[in-house]
């Protein structure tokens, strides 16, 4: 029970504890009915009685935070992090700007480097660790693969360790404070042609962060279907 919910209980008895000064056994009835039901210390029931008498109606109390954002923005904030893989804020930050773009841009509305690079990092993080024996899973962990790709490398920020230093037992590492995509690497090489970089921009303008995690669910969903199917054979 929030506090706000208790003073409006002390609120409906409020006159009723009024009518009932020098009336001990009536406010002992009406102190215990508050305390069983707010679950409040009966020795705090008079005091917030007379709290409430004197608290001026007009003012209008703002404890807590300031509130800088509303219910709207919140609902499109869990969006962006859900289309991020539910990425931490570090990593998400620089690219909130071109995850909202994406999904205005696809009518989405409230209703680390490479995968083959750090295969145990990536790969087994969206397909697990459970063996694959059935063949007929092999096209979908082809296609998982290839999207999971996608994904990582277009919309995947990480940040990498500039520098490492040991310090008696202990190691300091420093990283870049802005993560950036893979995708976002190759457009800052200079050794990069620009027909190739100007393919990857055409590619990563019809991408989708939240179809290519849909896609991974259904291809996740089919393998597993298919992999009980097959035990069920044996």
């Amino acid at each position: 029970m929030t506090m706000n919910t208790k003073d409006k209980v002390f609120i409906e008895h409020l006159d009723d504890w009024l009518k009932a000064k020098g009336n001990r056994k009536r406010r002992g009835e009406i102190s215990a009915h508050i305390v069983f039901v707010t679950k409040c210390h009966p020795k705090s029931v008079s005091r917030t009685f007379r709290r409430i008498q004197l608290k001026d109606r007009t003012h209008q109390d703002k404890r807590g935070r300031n509130l800088y954002y509303d219910h709207t923005v919140i609902a499109a904030l869990r969006d962006v992090w859900k289309a991020s893989d539910r990425a931490c804020g570090e990593l998400l930050h620089p690219l909130i700007k071109e995850y909202v773009v994406v999904l205005q841009r696809d009518g989405q509305k409230n209703d680390n480097m490479c995968v083959e690079e750090r295969n145990g990092h990536v790969i087994r993080r969206y397909l697990g660790w459970e063996r694959l024996d059935a063949l007929e899973t092999l096209p979908f962990v082809s296609e998982l693969c290839d999207t999971v790709t996608l994904y990582v490398n277009h919309w995947k920020a990480v940040r990498r360790m500039t520098s490492k230093e040991r310090i008696g037992a202990k190691y300091k590492r420093v990283y870049e404070k802005r993560a950036t995509t893979p995708y976002e690497r190759v457009l800052a090489r200079e050794d990069i042609s620009e027909d190739a970089k100007e393919k990857l921009r055409e590619k990563h303008g019809i991408l989708n962060p939240l179809s290519l995690l849909k896609k991974i669910a259904k291809f996740k969903k089919k393998i597993y279907e298919l992999t009980k199917a097959a035990r069920n054979r044996t």
